[in-house]
């Protein structure tokens, strides 16, 4: 019964190492003599155990040369008794791959304490290193783009803690990134006077995993002036989906505000003195139109008249001008927003006679305030040049990831050869203002404008704006263009 035992005991320890996916082996000593291979061999090397069992010397045709050295000096203490827990080294295999291989030991001494026997277990590690030095290649990479950069790059973990900071930090803030690294969390160098408002800001987007864009805020040197810093940050998570924190970088705008403030104060000096100019040039052209309504009213020469007719049709167009420079100047004087389209088509102004069909709910666009005034010179345009116009049609599809918003009208359309010019400034019957309005707003953002309508049945005007600055509501569907 023992005996049976025994057997069936070595039967599955036979079963267990056949089928382990590293090699497991033994050998004699001191002749090197493998007792024992694993048939795992077979995918580490490509040699069989039987191969192993008649070639001693194998190992040492299949070391890589650059560890030869490594493996004789490592055999002479295996003989002297001197083994460590692993080795550590490169092989070819049969086909002439290279694999890095880490193999644990255990030394079997005999009763006068010397070695008689290694067993081992080999496990082919050449992924796991070859993911190492990727790693080390993408840390080097990273830190080679940190030490160079301008901007501070920085990673924080889930309660704000600098795990790493680059040295731009040194420039911007006055600190070394070691006093920052471990010791220091990203709101303590916020303003006292902002500190609560903005840690919130910051401590809300973490605990919502969101992506931190452009936020603008007050940091204080280490000299004690403030530095207006714009912050951009992505969150970072463990394989279970957590939060482990935040990289991103942060950039020195203080010098780019103030130019920005001192900018603003020349345009209001310039707002002034322009709307008082405006405004006496009006007063100047009111009178000369009062005038030359009493010269009209008391001419009776018919040739004379005429002069005063065409004077008094100048006179009108420069004020029409004069007008327009207070609309010019408001443009682009405010950050753009984001517009609700529906909101901005002039439903209330649209004569009795024209019907207007819409289809725009559901659709924001990021433009200028002004994006009203685009619509009102559109409906102008069909208002004034179209002649026959009963119907105004506003639609949206999308074409190559944009917005298409069309506005087109049943009336007589645009000559051909005037397409080319109708958004030039002066270019029209009228002021030529409005459609060279119309294009210079939505040009704030990106977005652009071409008529391709057809000269004799309609006016189609296409505005595109681009990926990225248009928004649909959930259940606003678009259809592509055909």
């Amino acid at each position: 019964m023992a005996v049976e035992a025994l057997q069936e005991s070595e039967a599955k320890l036979r079963r267990i190492t056949d089928n382990a996916p590293d090699m497991i082996f033994r050998m004699s000593l001191p002749d090197g003599r493998y007792e024992y291979v694993s048939p795992a061999s077979v995918a580490l090397t490509g040699y069989t155990p039987e191969e192993y069992y008649a070639d001693p010397g194998i190992i040492w045709r299949l070391v890589h040369p650059a560890w030869r050295s490594y493996l004789e000096e490592q055999w002479k203490n295996l003989l002297a008794n001197k083994v460590p827990p692993t080795y550590e080294f490169q092989i070819f295999d049969r086909t002439g791959n290279v694999h890095w291989i880490n193999e644990r030991n255990m030394v079997i001494t005999g009763e006068n304490g010397q070695p008689v026997a290694l067993e081992g277990i080999i496990t082919d590690t050449t992924r796991q290193k070859e993911a190492e030095h990727e790693l080390r290649e993408s840390e080097q990479r990273y830190r080679a783009v940190s030490e160079n950069a301008g901007s501070w790059i920085w990673e924080v973990d889930a309660t704000g803690m600098y795990r790493y900071s680059g040295p731009a930090v040194e420039k911007m803030l006055g600190y070394r990134p070691d006093e920052l690294v471990g010791k220091m969390r990203f709101f303590d160098f916020f303003d006292p006077d902002m500190r609560d408002e903005l840690k919130a800001g910051i401590l809300g987007a973490f605990a919502r995993h969101e992506p931190i864009h452009n936020f603008v805020n007050v940091n204080i040197h280490r000299n004690g002036t403030p530095v207006i810093i714009n912050t951009s940050g992505t969150p970072l998570f463990d394989e279970a989906g957590n939060l482990t924190g935040y990289c991103g970088v942060d950039e020195d705008i203080t010098e780019r505000k103030k130019t920005e403030e001192a900018l603003r104060r020349t345009n209001h000096q310039i707002n002034l003195l322009t709307g008082i100019t405006r405004h006496d040039i009006r007063n100047k052209v009111t009178g000369t139109l009062a005038y030359i309504g009493l010269a009209e009213e008391k001419c009776t020469e018919p040739e004379v008249a005429e002069y005063l007719r065409k004077m008094h049709e100048t006179v009108t167009t420069m004020r029409s001008q004069i007008e327009f420079t207070k609309v010019y100047q408001n443009l682009g004087s405010h950050e753009p927003q984001w517009l609700e389209l529906d909101s901005v088509i002039p439903h209330a102004n649209i004569p009795i006679t024209i019907t207007l069909n819409a289809d725009v709910h559901g659709i924001r666009i990021f433009a200028d305030a002004m994006l009203e005034k685009v619509f009102f010179n559109l409906l102008d345009n069909s208002v004034r040049h179209g002649q026959r116009v009963s119907l105004i049609t506003v639609s949206c599809h999308k074409s190559a990831g944009d917005l298409v918003v069309v506005w087109e009208d049943n009336g007589v359309g645009i000559p051909d050869e005037d397409k080319e010019y109708i958004f030039d400034r002066g270019f029209g019957k009228n002021t030529g203002l409005g459609l060279f309005l119309v294009r210079e707003i939505l040009a704030l953002t990106g977005i652009t404008i071409r008529e391709t309508g057809t000269a004799g049945n309609s006016a189609r005007f296409e505005i595109i704006v681009p990926k990225g600055t248009f928004r649909l509501d959930a259940d606003r569907w678009l259809p592509l263009e055909q």
